[in-house]
């Protein structure tokens, strides 16, 4: 009996225990590679969690871009802004609307607005003739904000005519504006 014992032994060994051996250094393997592959994504995120962090300490920054150079443009934004600026400056805002800006440029109408759109970048300009009333220091005054704001606009004609009514001798400004977007 011993030697039949002794060979079912090694059968046994050899087709029941050597597979499951096998298996199990295949486990260990595959145990092996996930732990390196978690290793490599908790790499990962800790990139993100720094860059996330020097992101944070350019926000007041391109939130500032955002507020010069905001996305699409927002015809009321714009408006109740000069009219704001007008009124704080101490001057009658006569009119203001939109217009097609230089000649020869490309336009694209949107609802009332007509837009250009800028040459060789992404920025888009749009163009607004403002008419104010008041004094010619409350007009420097206005002119000042509007070059000083957040917001990127450019003065690109002045015009000054002085009222000789009956009703009034403050002079008036008609101004066309250059604001960007995009």
């Amino acid at each position: 009996y011993s030697p039949i014992i002794f060979l079912l032994a090694v059968v046994f060994a050899v087709f029941l225990v050597l597979p499951n051996i096998n298996s199990l250094a295949d486990a260990k393997k595959q145990v092996a590679a996930k732990q390196q592959e978690l290793k490599e994504k908790q790499a990962y995120y800790s990139d993100l969690k720094t860059t996330l962090k020097e992101l944070e300490t350019y926000k007041s920054s391109t939130e500032a871009i955002n507020q010069a150079l905001p996305q699409g443009l927002s015809l009321a934004s714009m408006l109740d802004y000069f009219q704001k600026e007008a009124i704080s400056s101490g001057l009658i805002l006569k009119n203001v609307g939109q217009n097609s800006g230089v000649t020869g440029s490309t336009q694209q109408n949107l609802g009332e607005a007509a837009i250009t759109a800028a040459t060789p970048s992404k920025f888009k300009e749009a163009f607004f003739s403002i008419t104010v009333q008041g004094s010619v220091e409350s007009i420097e005054t206005f002119l000042s904000k509007l070059e000083m704001s957040s917001r990127i606009i450019e003065i690109e004609s002045l015009g000054l005519k002085a009222q000789s009514s009956m009703e009034t001798s403050l002079p008036e400004a008609t101004l066309t504006a250059k604001v960007y977007y995009y």
